[in-house]
């Protein structure tokens, strides 16, 4: 029998499915053990509280689309911010990645109206995506690496606002105008 870290990660795969299906709309303690295929009172064996639940859920998400992108952008690679931004808008824009991009969404509305488990989960999914954006783009002269990094995060997800809430007709072409407006990086 599967012990009860093993049964904690077969579940928590089962529950970011769940989520990026449905978003935060189903998340209660009922909602997630019935999704896992679990009584209430295993859901909190495995991780003790709903909180733990979401945070671990959350952050398996993102490891998920963390692992995707690096897919398209490699360890050790090194591009310009217009690059970097062009690469991920791109990769996002596939049809298996919207669910991530809506949860996204979902996460940083949530923190801002239930700052418990979501701002945590919020400030630390961003500080993933910002490490791996430094350890991938190029330099920019006069901002600090983190600053131009926080950039092009921005960018991706005010994109990615954008798409969410205006028709196709109007989203189209803006992703080009931000990368016009992104600095040029430096090359030493």
């Amino acid at each position: 029998m599967a012990d009860r870290f093993e049964q904690r990660e077969r579940v928590t795969e089962l529950l970011v499915d769940h989520v990026l299906a449905t978003g935060l709309a189903e998340t209660s303690v009922r909602q997630l053990a019935k999704a896992a295929g679990i009584s209430d009172r295993m859901l909190i064996y495995y991780f003790e509280s709903k909180n733990n639940a979401m945070t671990r859920v959350l952050l398996a998400g993102a490891d998920r689309l963390k692992a995707v992108l690096e897919q398209s952008v490699p360890e050790g690679t090194k591009l310009a911010p217009p690059m970097m931004f062009m690469g991920i808008a791109t990769a996002l824009r596939q049809p298996e990645l919207q669910p991530y991009m809506s949860l996204w969404i979902d996460i940083v509305a949530a923190a801002q109206r239930h700052p418990e488990p979501y701002a945590p989960i919020a400030s630390a999914i961003g500080t993933l995506f910002l490490d791996w954006l430094e350890d991938r783009m190029m330099p920019v002269e006069g901002l600090s690496h983190r600053t131009a990094c926080g950039a092009v995060l921005g960018m991706v997800d005010g994109l990615a606002l954008m798409e969410a809430c205006l028709p196709e007709s109007e989203t189209v072409g803006i992703d080009a105008a931000m990368m016009a407006w992104l600095p040029p990086s430096k090359t030493s």
